[in-house]
């Protein structure tokens, strides 16, 4: 009985904690953990990931949402915030941009930015149907490995 008790434990304990779990507890996720845990946000029906080529040429993610710059920008902070050494993001003529040192991984760093749509007519002119539908854009390069120029 004990060591199926002692088996029941260990199988628990191996068990990967929930990213939202580890998130509302205070604990540092791993960049996968982090990586996950914001693709998971991204990936709602509230956003729409498109092939970045199809604007800006390969690298990175891209997602388009109908709601403001500032509102996606609140999601985006509160997916890293405490995750990653520092919050600070950039405003630079409408788009909110940063890149951030995952804590729990020093040498990983991520990017994400959200910027308005209105106002990029030439980047959105063979894709009228997105500009017309969205309203800010998000691109979101994954964690990896940095360590600087």
């Amino acid at each position: 009985m004990k060591r199926l008790l002692l088996v029941g434990l260990l199988v628990t304990a191996c068990q990967p904690v929930d990213t939202a779990l580890k998130k509302a507890r205070g604990e540092l996720m791993t960049s996968q953990q982090l990586n996950a845990h914001i693709l998971a946000r991204l990936t709602q029906a509230d956003f729409t990931e498109i092939d970045p080529a199809r604007l800006y040429g390969h690298g990175g993610r891209l997602f388009l949402t109908k709601l403001h710059r500032d509102e996606a920008l609140g999601i985006l902070d509160g997916l890293i915030r405490d995750q990653v050494q520092s919050t600070r993001w950039a405003d630079d003529y409408g788009q909110v941009h940063g890149t951030f040192r995952v804590k729990a991984q020093p040498r990983m760093m991520l990017g994400l930015s959200a910027s308005f749509i209105e106002g990029k007519e030439l980047t959105y002119e063979d894709e009228k149907d997105l500009y017309e539908t969205y309203e800010t854009e998000v691109l979101y390069s994954a964690p990896e490995i940095w360590d600087g120029p």
